[in-house]
């Protein structure tokens, strides 16, 4: 019996999802949520655009990928903390080991 071919979530669904965990999870108000909201839709997009392109290149190695992750990762942070009170970014920085690269690389196999 064949496996059914994994497709990985797209950006915007990962984006959801940090939408409803900074909203429901950490208590950040819809409001200040959908500020941030392009903020999460970009970064996604760009992880998976990056990773897409470290496949076809062949720079595909744990610590490669740790560190494009964690570049687009301190853009992000740069951003959020330009929208989200002293807080916010507290609650934030509270929830996001939860949506970690180790999180998604193993629901997306990278």
């Amino acid at each position: 019996m064949a496996q059914q071919a994994y497709v990985p979530k797209a950006a915007n669904a990962l984006t959801k999802e940090t939408f409803l965990s900074l909203r429901d999870g950490a208590g950040i108000p819809g409001e200040q949520v959908v500020k941030v909201y392009p903020v999460f839709e970009d970064f996604y997009t760009a992880v998976q655009s990056t990773i897409a392109e470290m496949r076809i290149y062949g720079n595909n190695t744990e610590e490669e990928i740790n560190k494009a992750w964690g570049n687009l990762s301190v853009a992000r942070d740069e951003r959020l903390v330009k929208i989200f009170t002293e807080e916010e970014m507290a609650k934030w920085q509270k929830i996001e080991p939860s949506l970690r690269l180790q999180r998604i690389k193993e629901e997306q196999k990278y």
